[in-house]
């Protein structure tokens, strides 16, 4: 099976590879499907076609030219150019829901004559001859159409190719000058195509004929642009491209490129060989001069860049002309009484009122509104201008305003553009990216987000394999939407808690060597054991079980270690006391033996012996025996009393 994408909405068509047609399932269009040899000549045709759907048809055509170089017998490449040439996208109809070709290039010579068309029907089989055929039929009756309506339309002397809008669908300065410009061609007497206004109203499918007519017509494109983008943007590279074509064919049309906010060598490589026009130096003098020249036979009047048109009387255009000398000097006061006298003579002088507006905001030219982010509607004496202007000068005064203000507004993106600079100078990243976001698609802001962006990642990814997982999930977070950056700053975020608890529980490791220390040393307390009991249990619920050093079991074999210690510690102590007790009664067992032979002896000396002896020196022979039964029984006392208390003991 083959596979492509499909011409006319980009789905994806898978098909046989013998087959030269296939059908899209998402748009039920039928088409001719692009056979490749390789991957590259596949992706190659699929960006082309990608180009070609996006109306960027020059690019489109480069690359089925670089699929040709391989394969230069290519028919679906020799097709898709022939497309880009005409400038074919396929859109719904209204009626049928179908993809119908319409037509952005038209030319003069058909589709039949064209050489790509001829190589596509040579080199493609008999199905693909068939299809490419019936489709050039449908696109030729199309040419022809437009052609046909383009001829009903008057002819035109100038075309103005600019861009419209922005990125921002803001207005770009570009087109407020091209319609300052148009108006002052237009009082010229030029018949000038301006799209804003040329083509209000009209319906989508009546675009090209109008533009196809203008641009076979005009004599003089006048191509204006601010950024070499806005040049190269989809459909002024469209216009003045084919208008280039058509100059080749005929030698009487000119291009003049116009450009301002941007330098010469910027502009398209194409513009190179034509004299262009720098509206921020040049007056307009030098434009409209070029112009008249080129038609020669008209006779024109110069308009002039500033927006002052409306006929006066030489007394008045006098005292206005005084009314702005007194404004460029500063003198309010002399201004505003000029203008007063003005309004006397005529209260509908819409420029006195204009110039009421510098004298009120004490503002000597436009320049001062710019520096002081101050614009025209500010003060009311605009409004009564506007009143009583013409429709030329009211447009003149409305564009000058909306000029004082887009200068307003670029100015404060300047000033926030060189925050952004200096922010990235000093590495202050979250300041960067809130102005940048501010400031979006002004100048290379998006370039550097994006070179931001990849920086972050990048940091990120140094962050994360350096073991930093805190700094890695800052990186990751400032841009989730950047490639992997949200997978990135989940699985960071799941190592910096794992880090942490690690952190966590080496801390209540340490704790526990310390208690076990203290242990070793014997210095055991119901304090160190229930400290260490506390970190057993902390350690338990964190759902690291290793820290690298010492597991958890390590530690619960020490506390089991540690508490059979201290039974063994404690009986130890108590034999200990009952050795103590057990010396001591044996030294006072002693003492007490001692003692009871001394008492022995003194009651044996003094009971016995003396009574004896002083009953034998008195021959009382009766006496001296009772004294020997008293001794006796003294002495046995003595001994019982011995006996007893040595139990005890």
């Amino acid at each position: 099976m083959g596979s492509c994408r499909c011409k006319m909405c980009g789905g994806h068509i898978l098909y046989d590879d013998k087959a030269s047609i296939a059908v899209c399932e998402y748009c039920g269009t039928e088409q001719t499907v692009f056979r490749a040899d390789n991957e590259k000549q596949l992706k190659l045709f699929n960006r082309a076609n990608a180009l070609r759907m996006q109306n960027e048809f020059d690019k489109a055509q480069l690359t089925y030219d670089n699929i040709l170089i391989d394969d230069p017998s290519n028919a679906e490449a020799h097709w898709g150019i022939c497309l880009c040439r005409y400038g074919i996208e396929y859109i719904d109809s209204p009626s049928t829901g179908k993809k119908i070709p319409t037509c952005h290039r038209t030319a003069i010579k058909s589709i039949f004559d064209d050489l790509d068309y001829k190589e596509a029907i040579d080199n493609a089989d008999v199905v693909a001859k068939q299809y490419y055929e019936k489709e050039s039929k449908v696109i030729d009756k199309l040419q022809k159409e437009i052609i046909k309506v383009s001829q009903k339309e008057a002819p035109y002397d100038i075309f103005i190719s600019y861009k419209e809008h922005d990125e921002e669908n803001n207005r770009t300065p570009d087109s407020i000058y091209a319609e300052k410009l148009y108006y002052n061609l237009k009082e010229k007497g030029y018949r000038v195509f301006f799209s804003k206004v040329t083509l209000k109203g009209k319906d989508t499918q009546e675009y090209e004929p109008i533009i196809f007519s203008a641009l076979m017509s005009s004599k003089v494109m006048i191509s204006i642009g601010s950024k070499k983008e806005y040049f190269d943007s989809i459909w002024e590279k469209n216009e003045w491209a084919r208008f280039l074509s058509f100059m080749q064919e005929n030698h009487n049309k000119f291009l003049i490129p116009c450009y301002f906010d941007m330098e010469s060598f910027d502009m398209p490589d194409e513009f190179l060989a034509f004299e262009s026009v720098n509206l921020k130096l040049d007056s307009d003098d030098v434009l409209f001069n070029r112009i008249d020249k080129l038609f020669g036979d008209k006779n024109k009047t110069v308009a002039t860049n500033k927006p002052f048109v409306e006929p006066l009387t030489s007394s008045l255009n006098n005292r206005l002309e005084r009314i702005k000398a007194c404004l460029s000097e500063g003198d309010f006061a002399k201004a505003d009484t000029l203008i007063e006298d003005l309004l006397n003579i005529d209260y509908k002088c819409a420029k006195a009122y204009f110039y009421k507006i510098f004298v009120n905001l004490k503002m000597k030219d436009e320049a001062d509104f710019i520096y002081h982010n101050l614009h025209l509607d500010s003060d009311k004496n605009y409004y009564k201008a506007i009143d009583y202007a013409d429709d030329v000068y009211k447009i003149e005064l409305k564009n000058l305003n909306n000029y004082i203000k887009e200068r307003i507004e670029d100015r404060k993106k300047q000033k926030a553009y060189d925050d952004l600079k200096k922010s990235l100078a000093t590495f202050q990243y979250d300041r960067a990216m809130e102005i940048a976001k501010s400031i979006k698609g002004y100048r290379d802001v998006d370039n550097i987000v994006n070179n931001l962006k990849e920086e972050c990642y990048q940091n990120g990814l140094d962050a994360k394999n350096k073991g930093q997982y805190e700094a890695a999930t800052k990186f990751f977070h400032e841009f989730l939407d950047y490639k992997d950056s949200q997978y990135l700053y989940v699985e960071c975020g799941k190592e910096r808690l794992k880090q942490a608890q690690t952190e966590r529980l080496n801390i209540l490791f340490s704790r526990m060597d310390a208690i076990i220390q203290k242990m070793n040393n014997k210095i055991l307390t119901n304090l160190d054991k229930d400290n260490y009991s506390r970190c057993i249990t902390e350690a338990s619920n964190l759902s690291i079980k290793n820290s690298g050093k010492k597991s958890l079991s390590y530690y619960q074999e020490k506390r089991h270690e540690v508490m059979t210690s201290k039974v063994i510690l404690s009986d130890f102590e108590k034999a200990q006391k009952k050795r103590d007790r057990q010396e001591r009664r044996h030294e006072i067992f002693k003492l007490l033996k001692v003692l009871g032979m001394v008492i022995f002896v003194i009651a044996y000396v003094a009971f016995l012996i003396v009574p004896i002896v002083i009953f034998a020196k008195k021959g009382d022979a009766s006496g001296a025996g009772g004294w020997v039964g008293v001794d006796l029984i003294v002495i046995i006392v003595t001994i019982i009393a011995g006996v007893i208390i040595s139990d005890h003991l």
